[in-house]
């Protein structure tokens, strides 16, 4: 009978932790999200950016950056560019949102950006963060391309 009981306050002990673990892991939900929507909008940018660049396709460079890398255009990916960042930019102008740029650098010493303004509450948490603690105007992120992950 003992052992029974045992048995049945372990079970609610589990329940119950179980449970509580479950919630705050569905709390971290959005900021998954709001990094998902970041990356995505970079790898777009990304791949806009290099297309016209290489003179390729926005199909073949979009697919190459989404894990179905074609051979020849990874090496000329490779050969042309020196770097990829993402800059995050408190906007000075319109409290409540931050400019997203994406920069590639190439290795001529080229450099081409993309700029599209974001609500604050669009920006990961991270970096949120960074520019609310620091009073940092800019937050800087490496892109790596895919296959150098």
């Amino acid at each position: 009978m003992e052992i029974l009981a045992l048995v049945a306050v372990f079970v609610v002990v589990y329940l119950a932790v179980s449970k509580l673990m479950g919630r705050k892991k569905r709390g971290k939900v959005a900021p998954a999200r709001e990094e998902a929507w970041v990356e995505q909008h970079v790898r777009e940018r990304v791949s806009k950016i290099l297309a016209d660049r290489l003179g390729a396709e926005d199909n073949d460079v979009r697919a190459t950056l989404d894990d179905n890398p074609d051979p020849e255009l990874v090496s000329r990916i490779e050969k042309e560019v020196a770097r990829i960042e993402v800059v995050f930019e408190r906007a000075l102008d319109a409290k409540g949102f931050a400019d997203l740029r994406v920069e590639v650098s190439f290795e001529s010493g080229a450099l081409e950006r993309t700029i599209e303004r974001l609500a604050w509450d669009k920006l990961p948490p991270a970096v949120r963060e960074e520019l609310d603690k620091n009073g940092a105007a800019h937050a800087y992120r490496s892109w790596e391309l895919p296959w150098q992950r």
